[in-house]
């Protein structure tokens, strides 16, 4: 936003212009606050582009650690007019008619997030973009988790396995008591981002229910069912949803073929009339618990 030209007689510097907004931030989110607001999240838009080397040459920077240090302290210097509610920070690599801005490891400012005194961090980690969840390894101890589990970017709808075995992966990084879940960034039609509403829904769909299947699945083994060919059948499908693939009556009945279970357990038709006895998943978690 600062340009030498137009902004130098206002904001002799390009960091004068980011310190002016702080009060009007300040104000801002007091009054928010002052309405009832309990939960507040910042868009922070500069760090999630830092991690990319061809970003930060695009953008002429220079010294990426002074960035990074800057980010943070002007982070700080706004929250605390936020005491009293929760607070969460998004980071947006930025993204145009479903194509990321920039791309590139969390690595690189996981030891300036841990400076920000922020409760909530949100990453977005379902797209291939963000280099993997390795870089959860040096997230900090203190924060909660915002997983990304839903690619906004990518107009493939996921499944429920799939948003349920990323969480999975993700639990080798951050306990499951801080992570929370959320799709990569926000759905937000517009002309210049055109993002279809009914895949938007079905996305946000599969997240819940994704998320309904990883709660579940904390509770549940083969060993808790009567029958056989339950346990038989559950083993199938924990296949499945270690691979991230989707359990259906179809994907089932493959895997069971390849053990040579699926005769043994009474074929299709056992699957289909457990399809039609059981019609939603709206209630997995209270009764596997």
């Amino acid at each position: 936003m600062w340009h030498a030209q137009h902004s130098a007689a206002a904001y002799p510097k390009r960091e004068d212009l980011m310190w002016a907004a702080v009060p009007v931030l300040e104000e801002e989110i007091r009054s928010i606050v002052a309405h009832g607001v309990d939960t507040l999240q910042l868009d922070e838009p500069w760090l999630a582009v830092l991690v990319d080397e061809r970003a930060r040459r695009r953008e002429g920077v220079e010294d990426v650690d002074l960035e990074m240090a800057l980010c943070a302290d002007l982070l700080n210097a706004v929250l605390p007019a936020a005491r009293g509610t929760t607070t969460a920070m998004h980071l947006c690599p930025a993204h145009f008619d479903h194509v990321h801005g920039s791309r590139g490891s969390y690595e690189l400012i996981m030891p300036t997030l841990a400076k920000i005194d922020v409760g909530t961090i949100c990453l977005e980690l379902a797209t291939p973009d963000a280099g993997g969840l390795e870089a959860l390894s040096g997230f900090p101890a203190d924060k909660r988790l915002g997983l990304g589990v839903i690619d906004h970017c990518d107009t493939t709808l996921e499944s429920a396995e799939l948003v349920a075995s990323r969480v999975e992966a993700a639990l080798a990084y951050v306990d499951r008591e801080r992570i929370e879940l959320h799709p990569d960034c926000g759905f937000a039609p517009s002309v210049q981002n055109p993002i279809d509403v009914d895949e938007a829904y079905l996305k946000l769909r599969a997240m819940c229910d994704g998320a309904a299947m990883a709660r579940a699945l904390e509770h549940v083994n083969d060993s808790m069912f009567f029958r056989e060919a339950h346990r038989v059948l559950f083993r199938a499908m924990s296949r499945l949803y270690e691979r991230g693939e989707v359990i259906d009556v179809i994907t089932v009945s493959e895997d069971l073929k390849k053990t040579g279970e699926l005769d043994g357990i009474g074929g299709l038709e056992f699957l289909a009339q457990l399809l039609d006895a059981v019609p939603t998943a709206a209630n997995i978690e209270y009764h596997a618990r």
